[in-house]
């Protein structure tokens, strides 16, 4: 559970999460994380920092539990949960709590095209990387095209979009990696 403050404040978690940070409001593309610290424990955010998460081997129980610790956090803007395949539809409902995720990382999970409109309220999410997410189809593609301020989309070896799929999600300031 987080303190009150979100920038300033401690989060507690009980989680195995490693813990990256960099100066606040890089690009969404840039490669500047550096790992501060591991839990579980106490994290503070340093201030003029934004903060990044990854863990792994996690399925929807464990999400709602690391969305609960984190959702105060206003600095927390990078998600990476790639290669959970116990995540699934139902996990992702939970995500619209961090409101300020910039940068999501869903690749290879256990999700498909449905899945992908539960990421509507995530309105400052700027990058999405869905790939090897082998179930995800050209259905999802109107969930996809409602994130209006996407400028990234990594959909490699996501064989069930096809060409016609690819052609719906081009537009002019989205990068697609196919």
């Amino acid at each position: 559970m987080s303190t009150p403050g979100g920038e300033t404040g401690i989060v507690a978690t009980t989680l195995p999460v490693v813990v990256y940070s960099r100066q606040r409001g890089g690009d969404a593309s840039e490669d500047d994380w550096r790992e501060v610290d591991r839990g579980p424990g106490y994290i503070k955010p340093e201030p003029g920092h934004e903060i990044g998460l990854w863990i792994k081997h996690i399925d929807d129980k464990i999400l709602r539990k690391l969305v609960e610790e984190w959702k105060e956090c206003a600095v927390l803007t990078y998600l990476d949960i790639s290669e959970n395949r116990n995540i699934t539809n139902e996990g992702l409902a939970v995500l619209g709590d961090l409101a300020n995720l910039v940068t999501l990382d869903l690749s290879s999970c256990g999700i498909n095209h449905n899945g992908l409109a539960h990421l509507a309220p995530l309105t400052a999410l700027k990058s999405l990387n869905i790939s090897y997410s082998k179930r995800i189809t050209d259905a999802g593609v109107k969930h996809i095209n409602a994130i209006e301020q996407l400028e990234y989309l990594d959909i490699l070896g996501c064989p069930k979009i096809t060409n016609a799929g690819f052609k719906r999600l081009q537009r002019p300031g989205l990068d697609i990696r196919r």
